[in-house]
């Protein structure tokens, strides 16, 4: 499946993509659905260096909600895009996308500001609370995430995880947005990130994580969207409504230095 989320670049790929004769919608942009070649194709999130969501490819062990569920955000329910829905079409009658689409999308996506070596440059998690001094956007995040730390319930099994479930006093969960190292199968896969009162890791790889960071990496969002999304949950008033995004533009600041360092 293809999820396009940013808008402005919507004409550009669906004029690269295969046409797909089953769609959905939500809240914002389209989901396109399609077969294809799951050993060369996987998943994979497209975002432009300050972590603003573009496209999402999703691949083997991939989930999306399908209409008529609930829109947890509006309240409204998704529906179909296209007179064909997948109760009518069989897997081998979707459109075949190409081994290569992933590539194809990236490339297509370089105009809206997708650079493909800040995006494996980038790592999330830490970023937030090395933001944190003396800034009154970044000081939102340490207080998001202290809060979510000390309340691993209001949130966690709200982001749709993998195999999430309680463990102790916090959860486990499939660490869905990284490569599986054994090339397993998403619902095969060890429940290698914890949530812990000390800490959020990721056994898998030894990555640590800030509650923002899995909200994000989980909802394919950008910071401040990830601020918006959790802040309420576990107690912490925004007040000023640009208040998170003067915090996105905060981190956005410290990834451009970085990079022209």
């Amino acid at each position: 499946m293809v999820d396009i989320d940013f808008e402005p670049a919507m004409d550009a790929l669906l004029a690269m993509l295969p046409q797909s004769n089953v769609q959905k919608k939500g809240r914002k942009g389209i989901s396109l659905f399609y077969r294809g070649n799951t050993d060369a194709i996987r998943s994979r999130n497209f975002r432009t260096p300050e972590r603003i969501g573009l496209v999402d490819l999703l691949s083997e062990g991939k989930q999306t909600v399908l209409p008529p569920s609930i829109h947890p955000d509006t309240g409204e329910p998704y529906y179909w895009w296209t007179d064909d829905t997948l109760l009518d079409v069989s897997i081998d009658q979707l459109t075949e996308l190409p081994d290569d689409i992933a590539e194809r999308i990236g490339e297509a996506l370089k105009a809206y500001g997708y650079d493909p070596q800040a995006d494996r440059r980038y790592k999330p998690h830490g970023e937030h609370v090395a933001l944190a001094g003396g800034s009154d956007g970044a000081s939102l995040f340490r207080e998001a995430n202290n809060a979510a730390l000390a309340n691993f319930h209001a949130w966690v099994p709200y982001l749709g995880l993998q195999r999430c479930c309680r463990a102790g006093g916090g959860f486990k969960a499939v660490a869905e947005w990284r490569a599986s190292g054994s090339g397993r199968a998403l619902h095969l896969r060890a429940l290698n990130l914890s949530f812990k009162a000390d800490g959020i890791r990721d056994f898998g790889d030894g990555r640590g994580y800030t509650p923002i960071d899995v909200v994000m990496e989980a909802r394919r969002v950008s910071a401040s969207e990830a601020l918006d999304w959790l802040a309420p949950r576990v107690g912490v008033t925004l007040g000023d409504p640009e208040a998170s995004a003067l915090a996105d533009r905060v981190i956005a600041n410290s990834i451009r230095k970085k990079k022209g360092a």
